[in-house]
């Protein structure tokens, strides 16, 4: 783990389990030594959020402890005076969105590499806490009702009632690490539960139960709470390969045929579509038994779908040629007339035309820069060189999602 800016590791420590943060303008210049901050649209914070109260000069942490219209209080009076004319703004969740399971599972899998480096070794006691806090809250978010279909598997949000394949793939491994560092056998089964039961039954009950007009192999998209399927198996669930490795090989190896198995079936499916860049398949009777992208020509791809994938597959089977062949092709896609600055080597952009080959948006999906890490160490030091480089030097910009491209020179 190399150097962490202090603002990302004080981000993730406020923020998670929330999915996003938005940023709202401040209406007035609020004075140190009191706790009311005026913004433009109280209607975005809720009582007891997790703020950062900033402007171009300053900025803090705070908790909203009252709202009354506009007006913010906050739980302790505030260091610095804030201007309006200085970009003024306090940042929170976003309350669209909420909290999930998912987010706090990413959040587990970068304090746990936290916990064990030098630059936090006065941080451990904190950083525990907070695994366990968010380790708890995945276990919230877990379906116990051994007669739903969703039995299982995770909410989608904490108030979702979609349980998706990708969501139980992201949690097994923050919870098989929270386990590693505090014992608790209720993260082991939770995760065990997840990966024998759940994602097992996401792979085999659609073709039982007609969803699918057939065994495949992959994994149905998600089931409700109302036992409702989204019958789409996405290349996507190639991660979920992580968690169950470590299952198999180191936390439930009396299951290790099991789940061996549901990754052989699985990638023997997935592969050729991988390969293809297709991001899912719709299988009959509902579906048209074919291959999909998104864009109006089912030309484009998501990003972060297929760097997951590449990730999950890579850990599954190393620097296999289909690997190679999935990194190498979008990594050689290059700037265009429309999008001149955009460069690979820093992460991949949002969307991705495959076939035309170039940049389908005006940003980079940031997150891409931590998940090709590993595979970029081992395989491309170049470009992991100049990805360090760049989100070093313009951390600010990489902090958020979706950068535009620019000329972000090293």
């Amino acid at each position: 783990m190399g150097t962490v800016p202090e603002a990302y590791y004080e981000f993730v420590m406020h923020y998670s389990p929330y999915f996003y943060v938005i940023a709202t303008a401040m209406a007035q210049d609020p004075p140190a030594g009191q706790k009311n901050v005026t913004v433009r649209d109280g209607s975005k914070f809720r009582v007891g959020y997790p703020v950062e109260i900033k402007d171009d000069a300053h900025s803090e942490w705070n908790k909203v402890a009252a709202i009354n219209g506009n007006v913010l209080t906050m739980e302790t009076n505030l260091q610095h005076t804030y201007y309006v004319n200085k970009n003024g703004r306090v940042e929170g969740p976003d309350p669209a969105f909420g909290r999930g399971a998912f987010p706090a599972a990413f959040a587990i899998d970068f304090l746990y590499e936290a916990y064990s480096s030098k630059q936090f070794e006065s941080c451990k006691t904190e950083i525990l806490a907070k695994i366990t806090e968010l380790a708890d809250f995945i276990l919230t978010q877990q379906c116990t009702n051994n007669t739903k279909k969703a039995y299982g598997g995770f909410k989608n949000s904490e108030n979702g009632t979609e349980y998706w394949s990708i969501d139980a793939g992201r949690c097994i491994p923050p919870l098989l690490k929270a386990y590693k560092l505090t014992n608790n056998a209720d993260y082991l089964n939770a995760a065990k539960l997840a990966g024998a039961t759940f994602l097992y039954n996401m792979q085999h009950k659609p073709s039982e139960l007609g969803i699918h007009d057939k065994y495949y192999g992959g994994f149905a998209r998600y089931v409700t709470i109302n036992d409702d399927w989204s019958q789409p198996m996405n290349v996507e669930d190639l991660y979920d390969f992580i968690g169950l490795k470590m299952l198999a090989e180191t936390y439930d190896t009396a299951n290790k045929t099991l789940y061996e198995t549901m990754m052989a079936d699985a990638v023997d499916f997935l592969r050729d579509g991988f390969e293809s860049l297709w991001l899912y398949f719709d299988p009959k009777p509902s579906g048209d038994g074919k291959w999909h992208r998104v864009g109006v020509n089912e030309t484009e791809v998501y990003d972060d779908p297929i760097s997951f994938a590449l990730l999950g597959l890579y850990t599954y089977e190393g620097w296999s040629l289909t690997c190679q062949r999935v990194y190498n092709f979008i990594q050689t896609i290059r700037a265009s007339a429309q999008y001149p600055a955009y460069h690979p080597a820093i992460c991949w952009p949002g969307y991705i035309d495959v076939v035309t080959r170039f940049p389908a948006c005006s940003y980079y999906d940031a997150v891409t820069s931590g998940i090709l890490w590993r595979i970029r160490a081992a395989h491309d030091k170049p470009s992991l060189a100049f990805s360090m480089q760049i989100i070093e030097k313009y951390q600010e910009q990489f902090m958020y999602w979706g950068p535009k491209f620019e000329d972000y020179s090293p």
